[in-house]
Formats: structure tokens, C-alpha cells, sequence
């Protein structure tokens, strides 16, 4: 053969290149693959020991929700309440169609003892926006149930102390009347 007939400084030469080359193919073929998967391996465990260190702020945070959603319930309202209930349909009609509401006090002197005994209850609110707004308000408070029905409207463009109001504003004085179970 061939590599017989070289001399041996020649053969050593041959075959370390040969070596070479097969350590050469072997790396690309085989060996990058594994020290790129051992790599990614390193990687991926170096984030997972991060995340698992945010989620030991996990039990810190559910017992500050815990703590908030408890202060949250001593401020909501009973469902039960019918002036709450009354006030939070009359605002939200209100605010939908663009009109200012306010909330006028009935002096004791005019409580009715019968009305009381009957469940019988009255609660009058001031409105105040333009014309077809009010209009709009009066409509969608007619068509809302649980709440009453509208027993009284006064419409007016001045307030009673005679002063004048904004030319397009009008003051709409409502009571609401209904029967509590």
C-alpha cells in the first residue's frame, strides 16, 4: 500500500490529520449538538431558579388581596338597602343621560304616621339638564322597576329662591313613591 511505502515522520504526519479529521466530523456531527443542548440546559435551570424565586412573593401577595378584598366588603352596600338601591338607579339613569341629580332632604314635620305603618315610602330628588335629557331620565325611571313609581314632577326653569338658571338648564323636581316588603 501506499502509507507503507512513506516514511515513518510522514506516516505520523498522515496520521494526525487523520485524527484530526475525524475529531473534526464527530464535533460537528455529534458533540456540538450535546454542548449546545447542555448549554440551553444551564440556561433554562437559571431561569427556572428566577421564577421560582418570584413565586415565593406568591403567599405575600394573596394574603395582602385576602387583606384588601376584606376591607373592600365592609364598604359595599346591602343589596337590601332600598334608598342605596333607589339613589344607585337614579344616578346611574342620570349619568347615562347626560343630567345633574340631587337628593332633597323631606323635612320631618311632613312624614305621614299612616305611610309609615303601610310601609309606604316617598323620597324626592332634583334634576336638573335640558329639557329632552330630562325627558329622556323621566322615561328610562318609568320603565325601571324595584324602584318606585314616580308620583310627583315639577318642572321649572327657575329654583325657588327665584334665581335665574342657565338659559338651556331646567330644574325638574321628582318624587318617588312606592310600597316596601
Amino acid at each position: 500500500m501506499l502509507i507503507q511505502k512513506l516514511d515513518d515522520k510522514k506516516r505520523n504526519i498522515l496520521l494526525w490529520l487523520a485524527m484530526l479529521a475525524l475529531v473534526y466530523i464527530a464535533y460537528t456531527c455529534s458533540f456540538s449538538n450535546t454542548l449546545e443542548s447542555i448549554r440551553l440546559h444551564n440556561q433554562l435551570q437559571n431561569e427556572q431558579q428566577s421564577v421560582d424565586d418570584t413565586d415565593s412573593t406568591l403567599p405575600q401577595t394573596l394574603r395582602e388581596n385576602e387583606f384588601y378584598e376584606t376591607a373592600l366588603k365592609r364598604y359595599e352596600v346591602k343589596k337590601e338597602d332600598r334608598e342605596t338601591q333607589i339613589w344607585q338607579a337614579l344616578s346611574g339613569i342620570t349619568v347615562a343621560k347626560g343630567v345633574k341629580l340631587s337628593y332633597s332632604a323631606e323635612p320631618q314635620a311632613e312624614t305621614d304616621t299612616t305611610a309609615i305603618k303601610l310601609h309606604i315610602f316617598k323620597q324626592k330628588f332634583t334634576l336638573k339638564g335640558g329639557y329632552f335629557e330630562l325627558l329622556a331620565t323621566v322615561d328610562a325611571l318609568h320603565k325601571t322597576k324595584n324602584i318606585g313609581q314616580i308620583s310627583s314632577l315639577k318642572l321649572a326653569s327657575k329654583i325657588e329662591n327665584g334665581a335665574e338658571e342657565k338659559q338651556k338648564d331646567l330644574t325638574l323636581q321628582l318624587e318617588m313613591t312606592g310600597i316596601e316588603f
